[in-house]
């Protein structure tokens, strides 16, 4: 497994991710449809958009720099992996600083695990971020080993107000 930064010659693969993800629960990148992510131009554009979010000091409202990681097994788009440079007051109950994916035909690999290690070393040393928050649905028991997996301690402070299931890891 290796981490990547969005790159364009992982495009059939990514085509293939997405289709596979058609109605599962999460979302492949964003909020585009299959349509629109298997369509070139929008691709290139989204991939783009991935890279421009690392950095951009102009932002859409309510978003934040977002460094985004594709998991590479074997040759392909396995998923993906981002960690958002800081929190707003919703990415604090909903979202928390790191996201992912893995397509259907890679899970259980321990590919989320591996990933989630790698950019947990990375959001310390490059973003200097020493505690992040993690959040997951309540019925999502594997992304809950991932998270614990990696000293992830969940935090019950919200339980009674919000459906997700929030983790704090200390790095």
């Amino acid at each position: 497994m290796e981490l990547i930064r969005p790159n364009v010659k992982f495009k059939d693969s990514f085509y293939e991710a997405a289709t596979e993800l058609v109605g599962h629960k999460g979302s492949t990148e964003g909020h585009l449809t299959i349509d629109e992510l298997t369509s070139e131009e929008v691709f290139f554009d989204h991939v783009k958009r991935k890279l421009d979010f690392e950095h951009n000091p102009d932002l859409p409202e309510g978003y934040v720099n977002e460094t985004t990681f594709w998991i590479i097994e074997n040759g392909e788009y396995a998923g993906r992996i981002s960690v958002r440079h800081r929190l707003t007051p919703k990415l604090e109950t909903y979202g928390g600083h790191i996201g992912y994916i893995i397509r259907p035909k890679f899970r259980k690999r321990g590919l989320a695990t591996k990933a989630l290690t790698e950019i947990l070393k990375y959001t310390k040393e490059e973003l200097r971020i020493t505690k992040v928050l993690l959040t997951t649905d309540e019925d999502n028991v594997a992304s809950q080993k991932v998270i614990t997996a990696n000293g992830g301690v969940r935090d019950k402070s919200l339980d009674d107000q919000i459906e997700k299931i929030r983790f704090w890891i200390e790095l």
